[in-house]
């Protein structure tokens, strides 16, 4: 089956803390990482590992990641 995945491609930061800070208040993260992610991207990989040949349509931003 061929796909063609029209959709965002991004980076996500994800960061860890002991506990949501409440609306207004600052804390600092202990970790964090940086993964692949997008509503598209997501798509497209879960598509191609159940068989599928998929090209994938995206744009390409301007900022760092």
């Amino acid at each position: 089956m061929k796909i063609a995945v029209i959709g965002a491609t991004i980076i996500d930061i994800v960061t860890y803390v002991d506990e949501v800070p409440k609306y207004g208040e600052a804390t600092t993260a202990k970790d964090f990482h940086i993964a692949c992610g997008g509503k598209g991207a997501n798509q497209a990989i879960a598509a191609k590992r159940l068989g599928a040949d998929i090209m994938m349509i995206s744009t390409v931003g301007e900022d760092l990641f």
